[in-house]
This record gives C-alpha cells, sequence and structure tokens, in this order.
C-alpha cells in the first residue's frame, strides 16, 4: 500500500506506536507529519523517529569528493525545500507538533574499510542525475566527484563519516 503521510487515510486514536526512519528529512513539512502521525496514534502512543543530519558527513584526511556532495546535497535542499539536517531538529519538530520528548539520542557510524563505507558514494551515483537535471551540477565535475569518493571508499586510510542519525521517542499526550 502507498499513501500520502498528508493524508494518510488512517483512522484517528488506533495505533499504540509509529515508526520511521530517513523519512522527514526528505518532506516539505514534516511538522505537518508528525501532526498526522500524532492523529493516528492512541493517547498514550508514541512516536519513534530516526533521521538523518547529513551535515555531519565528513572524511580525515578531507578529501574534495565528500565535502563537495554533502554542500551540494544542502544547496539542493533549499531549491527543493527539504531540510538534509533533519536529523537534529526532530526535538524541535516533535514538540511544535503537539508530542512530549520522552528520549533524544544520536548516533554517527564511521569506516576506514567495509562494505557500508561507499553508502554515500553509491547515494550520490543515484542522486547526481538530479543534480546534473537542475543544473547544479556538470557531468565533468559528478565524474570528478565520483571518482574521489571512490577513491575514498577504497583507500583503508581515510576514514568516511556517514550522516550523524538523531533518535527520538515522543509521546502523544494522554
Amino acid at each position: 500500500r502507498t499513501a500520502n503521510i498528508y493524508e494518510p487515510d488512517l483512522a484517528p486514536e488506533s495505533y499504540d506506536i509509529s515508526y520511521s526512519r530517513w523519512l522527514l528529512l526528505h518532506l516539505n513539512n514534516p511538522v505537518e507529519a508528525m501532526r498526522k502521525i500524532r492523529e493516528a496514534l492512541k493517547p498514550g502512543g508514541l512516536m519513534v523517529c530516526e533521521e538523518a543530519d547529513l551535515s555531519a558527513i565528513y572524511t580525515e584526511p578531507p578529501t574534495d569528493g565528500y565535502h563537495a556532495y554533502r554542500d551540494l546535497a544542502f544547496v539542493l535542499g533549499d531549491l527543493i525545500k527539504v531540510d538534509y539536517a533533519g536529523g537534529r531538529h526532530l526535538h524541535l519538530w516533535a514538540r511544535e507538533a503537539g508530542f512530549e520528548i520522552l528520549h533524544v539520542d544520536a548516533y554517527q557510524p564511521h569506516y576506514v574499510t567495509g562494505p557500508y563505507k561507499n553508502f554515500w558514494s553509491w547515494t550520490f551515483h543515484e542522486s547526481a542525475p538530479s543534480a546534473i537535471k537542475t543544473g547544479l551540477l556538470s557531468e565533468a565535475r559528478w565524474t570528478q566527484m565520483a571518482q574521489d569518493m571512490r577513491a575514498a571508499d577504497e583507500d583503508p586510510h581515510v576514514l568516511v563519516a556517514h550522516a550523524r542519525t538523531g533518535q527520538l521517542i515522543a509521546r502523544k499526550p494522554l
């Protein structure tokens, strides 16, 4: 089933818990989405969210490809009116949507090797056509950035820090 979070067609006060991961940062109005979640929760129901904060992506030593990707994501986010630093704002959004905050935390994976180190270069590869289409990125710059990111992924001396993921547990008031 597919649905629109702003018009979810869910029975009011019928769910005990809601869970979302890396959803809200892709929305133009995450607070309104949280309000819709609150409407579907029973009194005392829990909303559990995990959202990325792309501003925390970096490499050590620094690499042009990864840092340019991070910066490009925020330019694109401004253009399409989404907040790619949403993970750091979860608690604020939830309060504004009428929730009680029970717990806030964050984690940030770091890799020097392994199958997950290249997550962001893979993501860049998949999302670059949109940036090229909007004119934010040329094909030549895309190729340069992609090569730089792949080189960082393959080098065990380069640490890749993924997005920090904010975690939130909030309750609908009784």
